[in-house]
C-alpha cells in the first residue's frame, strides 16, 4: 500500500517545503539509502548559545537503535530560516525547527548519554523525489519502532505554570482528585480567570488542531505500552514536560466541562473581548480535535475485509473534520498510515498464530497437517491483503482535487455497497464541481468559530455506525456505475415527491421562537392544519416534533422521554411565555442536523427538513442503498444532488412498499 504525506515534507503543515532547504549541493550530500533502511539524527554536544550540529546515522527500519520520534508543527512557512549543520553541511531549517534541536541537545547533554531522534524534515532527503516516496511507505514501521513519541507544542512558556499544574495529578490519581485539583489551583485560587485562560491557550495551539498528528499519535499509541514505568508519549513545551497520561485522566475526569462552566460565568476571563473570543473558540476546536485523537487510540479488532476498511477510514475523516489542514488531500491522505498499521496488526496476528500451530504439527510429526496449515495461512494472509486494497483510490498529489475527491467517494460505495456517503454531500468550494463528490474542505462543523450544519448522517459515519432508525431504502444495496474519468455517478432509485415551496424561516432561528413565543408556534401549527398538510392539530405537534428531533445526535434519546413532548404540548395551550426544557434547547442548539436547513412542504404536502438551497420543483428521491432520502435536481438529461432532507413518513422506509405495489418504478439517475 502507499501511504500518502505532504508532497514536498512528509509531515509538514504547508503545501511546499518549507521546513529544510539545503544549501550545498541541492541536498545531494545524503548519501543513498538501501532497502529496508532509514536515517536518525544525532544532535551533538554543544554550548547554550552555539550552532546547532548534527549527525545522520543509517538503520534498518525494523532493528533500529533505540530512537524517539517527534510529532510537530513547524509553524510560518513564510518566516525566515535559520541555519543548522548536518554532516557539516549547511541546511535551512525553521525557527521551531532549531528550537527543538536545542531542546533535544540541551536534554541529551543533561542525560550525559547521546540520543538518536527522527524528524522527517531532516532524516528524509526532501529534494530525492525517489527517496520520498519509498520512505513515506515506512511511516508507520517509524512510529511503531521508536521508543518514546515528543510531541513539540513549541518553545513559548506562556504555559508553564498551567502544565506545572496539570503534572500535580501524574501517576494514579485517587477517585475525586480532579475536583480537588481543580478546587485547589483553579476555583479558590486568587488568580483563577488567568489560569483558565492559561488551559484554553495549551489546547489552543497549533498542534491539537495538525490533521496528519492523527496519524503519528494513534499509530504511537497503538502499538506500545508503558515501558518500565515511564510514559512513553510526553509533551515538550521549552523545558516543560507533561506526560500524555495526564491529559487523558483531565479529559476522562471532566477538565471540558469545568471549563465551560467558567466560560458561561465569566465571559471574559479578565481579557480583552477580542482575544477572549479568539482564544475560546480555538480552545473548544483543539479539545475536539485531541479527544478524537484519543477516541482513535482505542484498541478495535482490526478490520478484515474490504468493507470494514472502507468505513473505518470514513469514520476517520468524518471523525476528523475539525482538524486543520493546507493540503486539500490531506482530508484523505492524512489518515491511510492508520489503515496500513491495522493491515500491519493483521497480519502479525495470523502470523503468530501460524508459528504456534506449525511448532505444534511439526512436533507431532503431523506433515500432513503442517501443509494444510501453510494452505490456511495462505488464504488468510490474501484476505488480509484484499481487505487494504485501494485500487479506487486516487494517491497522487499531482491530481485534480475533484478527482480525488470523487475516487474516495467511488471507493467507500464499491467497497461497502452503501450510498450512505452522499448524505455529506450538501455544499461545494472551487475545488470539487460534480454534485455528488463530497467536498471535504467545506465539512467543518465549525468554521472561524461559525457552526455549519451537516449531513444527517454525519454522526453515525464519524462513529462508523449505521444510524438506529434511518432506513429510507430499507436494506437494499446500491446499484451504481461510476464513469471511467469519474465526471458521472449512476445511481438508481425512485422519484417519491417533489418540493413545492418553502415553508418558514431558518430551522435554528425558528426553534428559538418555537421555545419563546407561544403565538408564533400556534400560529405554525394552525398553519400546517390550514394547508392540510398535518390533519388535526395533535399530527401537526407530532410531525413539528419529529422532524426537529430527525437526524439529531440525541435524538433515539429525546424520542425515548414522552414526558419531554407533553411539556411542549402543554405550554402551547398554558399562558407561561417561555416553555423550561433547557436540556432541549441545549441539544438542538448542538445539532449539526439543524443548521443551514428550513422547512419545506412537498406536492403531496408532505413536511420536510431540507438544506436551505432545495428550490421549488427539485425531486425528493429514494435512492436504494441510501439511508436517508435524498434531494435531486433535474438539469437536461442530468440530475444534480442538493443534498439530504428529512421527510416525515418515510424515513423508515415506508416509501418501498409503494415501489413493491407498482406505484412508483424505478430509474436511473446520473449524477453530475
Amino acid at each position: 500500500m502507499h501511504i500518502a504525506q505532504e508532497p514536498n515534507a512528509s509531515n509538514a503543515d504547508t503545501d511546499d517545503n518549507t521546513s529544510t532547504t539545503a544549501i550545498k549541493n541541492n541536498g545531494t550530500h545524503y548519501f543513498p539509502l538501501q532497502k529496508n533502511e532509514i536515517r536518525v539524527l544525532e544532535v551533538l554536544p554543544g554550548g547554550e548559545h552555539d550552532g546547532v550540529q548534527c549527525r545522520l546515522e543509517h538503520v534498518l527500519v525494523n532493528s533500529p537503535p533505540e530512537f524517539n520520534a517527534l510529532s510537530y508543527t513547524w509553524g510560518d512557512p513564510q518566516a525566515p530560516k535559520v541555519t543548522i549543520s548536518v554532516d557539516g553541511h549547511d541546511l535551512l531549517v525553521t525557527k521551531s525547527c532549531k528550537s527543538i534541536l536545542q531542546e533535544l541537545r540541551r536534554e541529551s547533554m543533561a542525560q550525559s548519554k547521546p540520543q538518536f531522534f527522527w524528524i522527517d524534515a531532516i532524516c528524509i532527503n526532501q529534494s530525492d523525489i525517489v527517496e520520498r516516496n519509498i520512505q513515506v511507505q515506512v511511516m508507520g514501521e517509524v512510529y511503531r519502532n521508536a521508543k518514546k513519541l515528543i510531541v513539540w507544542l513549541g518553545a513559548e512558556d506562556d504555559i508553564r505554570e498551567v502544565i506545572e499544574i496539570m503534572n500535580e495529578l501524574s501517576g494514579s490519581p485517587a477517585q475525586g482528585a480532579f475536583e480537588d485539583w481543580w478546587h485547589l489551583h483553579f476555583q479558590m485560587h486568587p488568580r483563577f480567570l488567568e489560569r483558565c485562560f492559561a488551559m484554553l491557550i495549551f489546547f489552543s495551539y497549533p498542534w491539537f488542531t495538525r490533521v496528519w498528528v492523527i496519524q503519528e499519535y494513534v499509530i504511537f499509541a497503538q502499538s506500545h505500552r508503558k515501558q518500565g514505568g515511564k510514559e512513553s508519549i510526553e509533551f515538550y513545551c521549552g523545558r516543560t514536560r507533561l506526560e500524555s497520561s495526564t491529559l487523558v485522566y483531565l479529559r476522562r475526569a471532566g477538565l471540558l466541562h469545568h471549563l465551560l462552566r467558567t466560560l458561561e460565568t465569566e465571559k471574559n476571563l479578565g481579557k480583552e473581548k477580542g482575544d477572549n473570543l479568539l482564544v475560546t473558540k480555538s480552545f473548544h476546536r483543539g479539545f475536539v480535535c485531541f479527544d478524537r485523537i484519543l477516541e482513535r487510540t482505542r484498541r478495535r479488532s482490526p478490520p478484515m475485509s474490504k468493507a470494514a476498511t472502507a468505513t473505518e477510514l470514513l469514520g476517520c475523516i468524518v471523525g476528523g473534520l475539525e482538524c486543520g489542514w493546507t493540503e486539500p488531500r490531506d482530508r484523505i491522505y492524512a489518515y491511510l498510515g492508520i489503515l496500513e498499521y491495522r493491515r500491519w496488526e493483521c497480519e502479525r496476528a495470523i502470523k503468530e498464530s501460524h508459528k504456534l500451530v506449525r511448532f505444534e504439527a511439526i512436533s507431532s510429526m503431523q506433515a500432513a497437517l503442517n501443509d494444510l496449515n501453510n494452505t490456511e495461512f495462505d488464504k488468510q494472509m490474501a484476505i488480509v491483503g484484499q481487505a487494504f486494497e485501494f485500487t479506487n483510490l486516487i494517491i497522487d498529489y499531482d491530481a485534480p482535487i475533484d478527482d480525488v475527491y470523487s475516487s474516495f467517494v467511488s471507493y467507500v460505495v464499491l467497497a461497502t455497497g452503501s450510498l450512505d456517503v452522499l448524505s455529506l454531500c450538501h455544499r461545494r468550494s472551487i475545488y470539487v464541481q460534480r454534485t455528488w463528490t463530497v467536498d471535504l474542505t467545506t465539512m467543518p462543523l465549525f468554521i472561524q468559530g461559525t457552526k455549519q450544519g451537516g449531513g444527517l448522517l454525519t454522526r453515525s459515519l464519524g462513529h462508523t455506525l449505521r444510524h438506529e432508525s434511518f432506513r429510507a431504502s430499507k436494506d437494499s444495496a446500491a446499484a451504481t456505475q461510476f464513469s471511467s474519468d469519474l465526471s458521472v455517478l449512476s445511481v438508481r432509485g425512485f422519484r417519491y415527491t417533489t418540493i413545492s415551496r418553502a415553508l418558514g424561516p431558518d430551522i435554528l432561528g425558528f426553534w428559538e421562537s418555537v421555545f419563546s413565543n407561544r403565538i408564533s408556534t400556534k400560529s405554525f401549527l394552525d398553519q400546517l392544519v390550514h394547508l392540510k398538510i398535518c390533519k388535526t392539530h395533535e399530527d401537526a405537534r407530532s410531525s413539528v416534533w419529529n422532524i426537529w428531533l430527525g437526524g439529531h445526535v440525541f435524538e433515539t434519546k429525546l424520542l425515548q422521554r414522552p414526558e419531554l413532548f407533553r411539556n411542549w404540548c402543554d405550554w402551547i395551550h398554558s399562558e407561561t411565555e417561555a416553555v423550561e426544557i433547557d436540556v432541549i434547547k441545549e441539544w438542538m442548539s448542538a445539532s449539526v442536523g439543524q443548521h443551514d436547513r428550513t422547512f419545506f412542504v412537498t406536492k403531496n404536502m408532505m413536511l420536510v427538513k431540507g438544506w436551505r438551497s432545495v428550490k421549488n420543483g427539485d425531486i425528493v428521491s429514494v435512492i436504494l442503498g441510501c439511508d436517508v432520502p435524498l434531494v435531486l435536481r433535474e438539469v437536461g438529461l442530468h440530475f444534480e444532488l442538493i443534498g439530504d432532507c428529512y421527510t416525515n413518513g418515510i424515513m423508515e422506509g415506508q416509501a418501498m412498499k409503494e415501489l413493491q405495489d407498482g406505484k412508483v418504478k424505478l430509474e436511473t439517475f446520473d449524477l453530475h
